[in-house]
């Protein structure tokens, strides 16, 4: 009698447990995407004209992770559980970049790394920040990118370290991908400006032998 009860106990024991354990919730992987810049209207007084390829973009090591970042202090870096980005990161921004320069309208062309054809230019990136980052008592999403730009020749027309901040109203993955993605667009305009003030595009003396 007494084996038969302790067996009922021990089996409503485990199927308590077994719900407990149906119940517990699993985390949702979240994915997000940039947002694509709208799209500007052309500067008629800018120079225009040639074709620019969009090469390699190159991730600082602890971006290397699909997982968005956050950095608090100058060494601490830890990543949003279950948020990651929708593909590679350094295909997101490649595609980020050729989006915003093809939507400025001022090269005959902007091809992306394996696009073939010759170019007269070629910008490659290297991203430096891409995270949530803490500024004083907020939080902002920071873009860091190192750009390169050279001729068809090699020879390096402009180089710029632009870093571009826009502060978050609360710490959450979403906001941090929108502002991720104005940043992104927000230093792609100043490259272009600085593009203008080396009278870039121009016309090239020769072209680099496409894929």
């Amino acid at each position: 009698m007494r084996r038969g009860r302790r067996a009922r106990l021990v089996g409503l024991a485990l199927a308590a447990l077994l719900a407990a354990c149906g119940s517990v919730a699993v985390p949702e992987r979240r994915t997000y995407r940039l947002a694509p810049p709208a799209p500007a209207a052309p500067d008629p007084a800018a120079p225009h004209g040639g074709v620019l390829r969009v090469g390699a973009v190159e991730l600082a090591a602890d971006l290397a992770s699909d997982r968005l970042m956050v950095t608090d202090g100058p060494v601490r870096v830890f990543a949003y559980p279950d948020h990651h980005w929708a593909g590679p990161l350094d295909r997101l921004i490649a595609d980020a970049i050729v989006t915003v320069l093809r939507r400025a309208q001022r090269f005959d062309h902007v091809k992306g790394e394996t696009d073939r054809g010759d170019e007269d230019w070629l910008l490659t990136v290297r991203v430096l920040d891409f995270h949530q980052s803490a500024e004083g008592d907020r939080w902002c999403a920071l873009a860091t990118l190192d750009l390169h730009l050279a001729d068809a020749r090699g020879r390096t027309v402009l180089r710029a370290e632009l870093a571009e901040r826009r502060p978050l109203d609360a710490a959450d993955p979403e906001a941090l991908a929108l502002g991720l993605s104005a940043a992104t667009t927000a230093a792609l305009e100043r490259f272009l400006v600085a593009c203008a003030v080396a009278g870039v595009p121009r016309s090239a003396d020769s072209r680099v032998p496409g894929g």
